[in-house]
This record gives structure tokens, C-alpha cells and sequence, in this order.
């Protein structure tokens, strides 16, 4: 989420934190640490807004040609070679639980902001009622006092021997940003990850926050502060339909984690979604973040604001994403 320009985000703060998820232990703008040991947990009031009106994405996809970013962009990548399945060939999927998403097996998966070839996916919805933190123009705030909330996602995750990938529907009823330096000030996604398996708060060279904007410039951040553009883990791709949203499709190479994936395995994770005009934060979501902790032995994170924890400088924020067979 945000921080300051061009050396530092801005310490906005994310949204609430709603009950069903900090009952459970509860990202936006920059979330909990990934475990490299690849253990993970057991399965298992501001003023309304103007109106804006509603929008649904259009599920079939009819987009304009993606555009692509990344070394390997447009090729086709991942170890595992798959084919095209029908819904009817699809197992039924796992849904995690309020800490953890499920990736499933990708095959071969093209960056070009299309999913045909995605097998079965399934979307996590992402919205104000469900997110942990919700922003608006410069508030954290809970559904009841959000007024209509332009911005909503549905969110897939696939992995191979090399990447996790993630499939963003995005509905976004105007396309707007072009900040050149901070992506997330511009219409974006966000994606936090860590390859630490004890994390006490801070970033470290395995915990990354990223991310990635309409324009493709993706930024990587670590406790607040801007680490530099397009890092060589991150690849992206996206179509836009203007008065709709967007699909945007992003890899991120397990290296940047410093683990080997296994199936099974479960890492330290978190995603949202920014919808901003390039100069300020207006509306963010993010899907996992816990109520106030304490941790005292971090000496850069924000576990010890009074206005709660951010996964932005606090990476205990955040979930988990488990690899599955």
C-alpha cells in the first residue's frame, strides 16, 4: 500500500479489519512472511462517498490484445506441460481458509493477459465486505461506512517448478494513473511474498512487496521504501476493456524467495488491488492482515502503530499460499 514518492511509500494506512478475518488472525499496500522450510499452517466512521455505479466484469473476457512486460514475456513458461480442461474435468477446488489460498497445478501458462490457458482456475473474490483492510481517499474504513465501493477483484493462483502466478479480474470502472516511479500511486495490483520461515516483522532479501500497474511498471518495495523497477522475478501482462476493468496476469519466480516449491508446501503470502489517479491513493483492497501485535523484536516494521499493523512494513501480516498436488 502507499508510502512516500520515490524513496519511501507513503504510510497510508489499509482498511478495517474485519471480524471474520482478525477472529482467524487475520495487505494493501505493502503484508506476513513466506516460510522457506516450506511449513505453512494446518489446512483447515467517514461520511458515505459519491455514489459510483456499480460494475461487473464480463466473465467470457472480451478484451483489446494484451501487452506484455518481462524477459519472457509472451512465451510460453512453466515445467509442466498441460492441456486444456473441460469444467467438467475439473476437481472440486480447494478453498484454503481466511489464512491461506490454494495455487493449483499451472501447466503451461503464456503471459498475455488472457486465461485460456489456465487450468481450472479457481477466483478468490476480493471486495469491501471480505477484504482485512479496506482505503479510501486517505481513511481506513469498514463496509457500513464506505459508501458505494468502486473497486472489487477476483483473484486465481497456479505454480510450477519455477513460478507462482497469479490471474487478477479486475473491476474498474475507469483506467486511470501514470506515475512513471511509484506504481501502486497508479491503477495497479499488489504481491506480497516472503521465503521466511520465522519472520519477526521486517523485510529481508526474501520478503518482497510488488507492484504491478496498468502500464506494466512493476516496483519492488520493502518495508515502505522503493527498491527499484521491473526486478528480474517479476514478469506481467495485461488486456483492458475501458469502462470495465482489466485481467491482469503476473509470475513471480520462487528465487526472489530463495525456496524450491513442493507441492504441498505452504509460503508466506498476501495480495490486493489499488484503484488510484497517479498522484494519491484513492481506493485499495487487500486480502489478509491481522489486528495489532506486538512485535519487539522488528526494528523497521509498523507492529507497534497504534492504528494497527500494514503488511506494507510488517510482514507477520501476512496469509499463506499453499502449493497444491
Amino acid at each position: 500500500m502507499g508510502e512516500s514518492r520515490a524513496g519511501a511509500l507513503p504510510r497510508f494506512a489499509y482498511a478495517w479489519v474485519l471480524g471474520v478475518v482478525s477472529c482467524a488472525s487475520a495487505s494493501l499496500f505493502a503484508a506476513c512472511g513466506l516460510g522457506s522450510s516450506g511449513s505453512g499452517p494446518d489446512d483447515a466512521g467517514s461520511p458515505p462517498l459519491d455514489a459510483v455505479a456499480d460494475v461487473t466484469l464480463d466473465e467470457s473476457h472480451p478484451f483489446d490484445a494484451g501487452r506484455e512486460t518481462g524477459d519472457d514475456a509472451g512465451s510460453d513458461t512453466g515445467s509442466d506441460a498441460g492441456s486444456d480442461s473441460t469444467a467438467d474435468a475439473c476437481p472440486p477446488p480447494d478453498p484454503g481458509n481466511a489464512d491461506t489460498v490454494v495455487a493449483t497445478p499451472a501447466g503451461t501458462i503464456k503471459l498475455d493477459g488472457t486465461l485460456d490457458d489456465w487450468v481450472c482456475p479457481s477466483f478468490h473474490a476480493l471486495t469491501l465486505q471480505n477484504a482485512a483492510f479496506a482505503y479510501v481517499r486517505g481513511k481506513l474504513v469498514s463496509p457500513a461506512d464506505a459508501g458505494t465501493f468502486p473497486l472489487s477483484a477476483s483473484v486465481a493462483f497456479a505454480w510450477d517448478s519455477k513460478n507462482l502466478y497469479l490471474a487478477y479480474e479486475v473491476q474498474d470502472t475507469s483506467i486511470d494513473g501514470n506515475d512513471t516511479v511509484n506504481s501502486y500511486t497508479n491503477d495497479s495490483v499488489e504481491i506480497y511474498v516472503s521465503g521466511d520461515s520465522n519472520p519477526n516483522g521486517d523485510y529481508t532479501s526474501v520478503d518482497h512487496q510488488y507492484v504491478a500497474d496498468h502500464n506494466l511498471l512493476v516496483v519492488d518495495y520493502a518495508d515502505g521504501t522503493f527498491v527499484g523497477k521491473s526486478p528480474a522475478a517479476v514478469k506481467a501482462a495485461i488486456t483492458v476493456q475501458n469502462g470495465s476493468g482489466y485481467i491482469m496476469e503476473v509470475s513471480v519466480d520462487f528465487s526472489a524467495l530463495g525456496v524450491t516449491p513442493t507441492a504441498g508446501s505452504s509460503y508466506r503470502f498476501d495480495y490486493g488491488v489499488n484503484d488510484n489517479a497517479g498522484s494519491s491513493q484513492t481506493y485499495a483492497l487487500v486480502w489478509h492482515g491481522a489486528a495489532l501485535e506486538s512485535c519487539t523484536s522488528c526494528t523497521n516494521c509498523c507492529c507497534n502503530f497504534a492504528s494497527g499493523d500494514f503488511p506494507f512494513c510488517d510482514t507477520t501480516e501476512f496469509g499463506y499460499v499453499k502449493l497444491s498436488p
